[in-house]
């Protein structure tokens, strides 16, 4: 057989929990991968951040979260993703002193006057969303915190294994879990992985010193499936390491 004529064989993804390792690469995975993103452009408003403590900020958070969370990655780095269990549950101390902790590293620095303004914005708008939906359901859903792609490794079906890694797991426990999506651009995507919008709100419609385009923000819920339905649905090109149910799982806030 020529080379034109043998098989393609799709490589095999294999998502594994974050180690303190990958920190480095994850971190400037974190950073690059939203660069571009319009709801983080419309948070920077007229503030610049330095390089430097913006990686020691990001650093420190995202060990945190590798500590107490859901913390997967690929390729020791270049893709991310983290989920919260438990996100609006009871915490123990040691839970609530890391949650704190992570606050306030997130809020260090000095806010501009509009930075302030976009940030209360975001608070009030996304608080009415998850009122007017899934409120009631929120102590016993996941949240799906962070889902990030460096640029150069983006397309290749890493964030799509990342998904159905934390979908096997959240089915496994018959639990629903939400998101909120900044990106319009993305919405097929989450949908192709169970994800559907249940609300919609807009940033930076109203605000005179926002130029641009209202910036849609998407919550979006997915189901939990029973075992037939998650065996159907699974992309084949992924084998996934399962999560360990009697591993110290955490949540925050």
């Amino acid at each position: 057989m020529d080379e034109e004529a043998q098989p393609l064989t799709t490589p095999i993804i294999r998502p594994e929990r974050l180690r303190f390792a990958h920190l480095w690469k994850a971190a400037k995975t974190y950073e690059n991968a939203f660069e571009f993103d319009p709801y983080t452009l419309y948070l920077k408003a007229d503030g610049k951040s330095s390089p430097a403590p913006t990686r020691a900020r990001n650093l420190t958070v995202l060990g945190l979260w590798s500590i107490k969370d859901i913390f997967l990655t690929v390729n020791g780095g270049s893709a991310l993703m983290v989920a919260f269990p438990n996100f609006f549950g009871e915490k123990t101390p040691f839970e609530r002193f890391i949650d704190t902790l992570w606050v306030r590293i997130l809020e260090t620095g000095k806010k501009t006057e509009e930075q302030a303004k976009r940030a209360q914005e975001t608070n009030e708008k996304s608080k009415a969303a998850l009122d007017a939906t899934i409120r009631d359901r929120l102590e016993d859903m996941i949240f799906l915190g962070l889902l990030a792609t460096e640029p150069a490794s983006q397309g290749k079906g890493y964030g799509g294994a990342l998904l159905e890694a934390i979908n096997d797991y959240a089915d496994k426990h018959n639990k629903a879990m939400w998101l909120t999506s900044s990106n319009i651009l993305n919405e097929p995507f989450y949908n192709s992985h169970g994800f559907k919008a249940v609300a919609t709100f807009y940033m930076g419609d109203g605000n005179p010193a926002w130029t641009e385009k209202p910036i849609p923000i998407q919550l979006m819920v997915r189901e939990a499936k029973n075992k037939s339905e998650s065996r159907t649905s699974r992309r084949p090109n992924a084998s996934f390491k399962h999560l360990d149910p009697t591993l110290p799982l955490r949540s925050l806030v």
